[in-house]
This record gives structure tokens, sequence and C-alpha cells, in this order.
């Protein structure tokens, strides 16, 4: 009977495990793809309701709605060849995640780090810097 038990907390922490690596992937993928097309009503569904926000040197901490105001205007400015991503990382607890990738113009690129945090059972967005290379 234990061991019958055992099994099932162990079957349903993975199915539980697999479902927050399946949530965090789709997020990872739709952000990416937001970001390479610019969209920002796209973002709409990942950011926090305050964003670590930076561009260049130019940072600040932004409403959400804020925050897609400066964006749109980075993207109009500055529109995206390519966005990928280089590394993708978790704390211990997997309470937050990460992103580093580049956004690649014709003629230059950023370093993007997003943070994301874990509230109320979704991951969003509170952090999104674009550093120049």
């Amino acid at each position: 009977m234990k061991k019958r038990i055992l099994r099932i907390v162990i079957f349903l922490s993975l199915l539980f495990a697999l479902h927050v690596s399946w949530g965090q992937r789709q997020t990872l993928d739709n952000v990416r793809i937001a970001i390479k097309n610019g969209n920002t009503s796209s973002l709409t569904a990942y950011l926090s309701t305050s964003i670590d926000l930076k561009i260049n040197n130019e940072e600040g901490v932004y409403s959400d709605k804020q925050a897609l105001v400066v964006l749109e205007k980075f993207f109009t400015q500055s529109p995206a060849v390519d966005f990928k991503y280089n590394h993708v990382g978790s704390t211990q607890s997997n309470s937050k995640y990460y992103s580093i990738g580049t956004y690649s113009l014709v003629n230059s690129s950023y370093r993007v780090l997003i943070s994301y945090k874990l509230l109320n059972g979704i991951y969003l967005i509170d952090k999104i810097h674009f550093d120049l290379e």
C-alpha cells in the first residue's frame, strides 16, 4: 500500500513538473516571437504590473502600460532582424527564471535579459534589459 501511494505521489510530482516546464517553454516561445516581431500587444499577457525596464542607459520601473509605450517606441526605432535566446535558467526553487538573448538589428545588436517571476501560478515578466553590444 505504501509503495502504491509513493508511486502516485511521484507520478503526480512528475506531472506537475512537466506542466510547469511546458508552461515556461510556451511563455518563452511566445515572448521571443513577440519581441522579434516588435509586437507589444502580444507581450501584454506576459507582463507583471510593474516592470524594471532598461534600454541602453535609460532605466526605470514602469507600470505594464507605461512599459508597453516605451517598448513600442524602441521596437519602432530599432526593428529586429532576429531575436533568439542564448541561455535560459531558473532559481533553485523555480520561483523565478530568466532568459538571456540577442536582439539583432541590421548593423548592431542588443544583449537582452528578461526575468520572469511566478505570480499567482503564472510566470510574468518583471524585468527587461536591452544593452547595446
